[in-house]
């Protein structure tokens, strides 16, 4: 990879025009990076934004889980961003900026088992080092399941490489919990600045334009990177090395309330995160499912528009597919 210019030696570039701001959110699965997203695109007051969803899975559940917005929502789903080809994110990110002169921040919300250090590195090379410039990195932890996510697929990496980490759901956590947890943040990551959160409800201003990423932690001696990244290995690598698996489930017929309960709380424990849009028998608005470990959350959403459909999502650690679909069918009515 080319030598990685700090900030400084850029200012004395011919660099001259403004350059687009990229913010990267990050987290496990079932953090609340959808949540804070959501958070940003509601009270962003004008900020002109485009975004890239990142879903491991083939159904792009989170894309219709974003409030319905102005913003330009490009999802990138059936992968995680981190093993894929580098030309096809540049090429990605070069259409938006091309294609939306006005804007004036870009936002990546990565998969809950990326790494964000290879997508900041793309932002280093030549092609877009010009365009944009990397403003922060945030790193949105689940209290309520820290230790278990810090053992996971690249959970370890994500908050070494945080600027800014949201210790989200502290209200699930006892006081001595949360201050163990930063304890082991300060020690992961003492550069970091911790926010702690409920909801992900942050104030912008201390996540936003904030030029928090130092790209020197990350860089040898000779101004090259400590680390090759792997986003022109063979897609998947790190998926398939961990063991980590997605099931996608989708029905036209409607589910039954109590049946479909009852099979949520016997999940069994490698499953991590599910989610889905869930078609109720007797239930005429659309049902928002949401697990991460034991903790499950079916919410009412707006109501149906044409199709009815259930469009649901599983990802773990090597569970048995077949054995979940006849589960989830022997819930239709």
């Amino acid at each position: 990879m080319d030598k990685v210019y700090s900030t400084k030696e850029k200012q004395k570039s011919k660099i001259t025009h403004k350059r687009i701001p990229v913010t990267i959110i990050t987290g496990y699965l079932g953090s609340g990076k959808t949540t804070l997203l959501n958070h940003i695109l509601t009270n962003n007051k004008g900020t002109k934004f485009a975004v890239i969803v990142n879903e491991f899975g083939k159904i792009g559940i989170d894309n219709q889980l974003i409030i319905k917005t102005k913003e330009d929502i490009i999802e990138l789903s059936n992968g995680c961003i981190c093993c894929q080809v580098r030309g096809d994110i540049i090429a990605m990110i070069l259409k938006i900026l091309k294609k939306h002169e006005n804007m004036e921040h870009l936002i990546i919300e990565t998969s809950g088992v990326a790494n964000p250090i290879p997508v900041a590195q793309t932002f280093f090379l030549k092609e877009l080092q010009i365009l944009t410039e990397l403003d922060a990195i945030i790193t949105v932890v689940d209290a309520d399941h820290f230790e278990q996510n810090l053992k996971r697929s690249n959970g370890e990496d994500q908050i070494k490489a945080a600027d800014i980490i949201l210790l989200n759901k502290k209200d699930v956590i006892s006081e001595k919990k949360r201050m163990d947890i930063k304890k082991k943040i300060i020690m992961l990551v003492p550069h970091a600045r911790i926010i702690e959160t409920i909801q992900s409800q942050v104030l912008l201003p201390l996540i936003l334009n904030i030029g928090q990423f130092d790209v020197k932690r990350f860089l040898n001696k000779k101004g090259k990177w400590k680390q090759e990244d792997h986003l022109h290995d063979e897609f998947g690598n790190h998926i398939e090395k961990d063991g980590i698996i997605s099931f996608m489930f989708k029905a036209e017929g409607p589910f039954d309330l109590v049946k479909f309960q009852l099979f949520a709380q016997q999940l069994p424990e490698n499953i991590f995160r599910s989610k889905g849009i869930i078609y109720f028998n007797g239930l005429n608005t659309k049902a928002i499912y949401q697990q991460v470990g034991r903790r499950i959350d079916v919410k009412t959403a707006e109501k149906w528009q044409g199709k009815r459909e259930t469009q649901m999502v599983f990802i773990g650690k090597d569970f048995d597919c077949q054995k979940l679909e006849h589960q989830l069918k022997g819930c239709l009515v």
